[in-house]
């Protein structure tokens, strides 16, 4: 069975991520999904179609920072995810996936993936080091009940996140959650290590320091 087959008979029906910022300004952007999967081949060319057309009305603009252009990427339970629950299954002493981070690089998510591209930092920190975000983890029900696995989670820019791509201070482009708070040597540089569970890529969003993205993952199962 080549890579292509085993994501096709996923049990994961559909992931997804949604995206609100909040600027410092108080100024409110409602993203929407800025990331989407789905089992069905149709179901994804649909909706990238759909984006594509309606391509102006998923541009927001803030009089700080300008644009910010989203355009339909990819998302996925990556391999790694894919071990998690199965470990968790098994009872073994795997930790839960609840730890939320973002990155600035450019590329589109694969299976094989087990970093963020570019991961940078939030405000969230134990006074020494930088951590990942701790997200609220729910079941949701999108076709039967309790059927979908839900992340929320908001990470707010420690910095100005509009620099450039693949620096610590580039745009988000990327996010993901991992089974490790990855707590880092200092605050000037990024959380690290753990397993990565799930990943999705999307068009860069400009930051200014004490914006804030409100992330919401979720894995449908079918």
């Amino acid at each position: 069975m080549n890579l292509g087959e085993l994501i096709e008979r996923s049990p994961v029906r559909s992931c997804s991520i949604e995206a609100c910022v909040t600027r410092a300004t108080g100024y409110r952007e409602e993203l929407g999904r800025v990331a989407l999967w789905d089992q069905s081949i149709f179901k994804r060319m649909y909706w990238r179609l759909l984006r594509a057309r309606d391509g102006g009305l998923f541009i927001a603009t803030d009089p700080v920072a300008g644009l910010v252009a989203l355009l339909p990427l990819a998302i996925l339970q990556v391999n790694t995810g894919r071990a998690i629950v199965t470990g968790r299954l098994l009872g073994t002493a795997q930790s839960v996936p609840q730890y939320t981070s973002w990155g600035t690089n450019t590329g589109t998510t694969a299976a094989a993936d087990t970093t963020l591209f570019t991961e940078t930092y939030s405000t969230t920190n134990n006074g020494t080091g930088n951590q990942r975000t701790a997200g609220t983890m729910t079941q949701v029900t999108t076709s039967t009940t309790n059927d979908t696995e839900q992340m929320v989670a908001t990470l707010t820019a420690a910095q100005a996140q509009n620099g450039t791509q693949g620096q610590l201070g580039g745009p988000i482009s990327n996010a993901g959650i991992f089974d490790a708070i990855g707590t880092a040597a200092n605050l000037t540089t990024a959380p690290s290590g753990g397993n990565l569970y799930m990943k999705g890529d999307f068009g860069i969003i400009n930051l200014n320091q004490n914006d804030a993205i409100a992330l919401t993952f979720k894995v449908q199962y079918s």
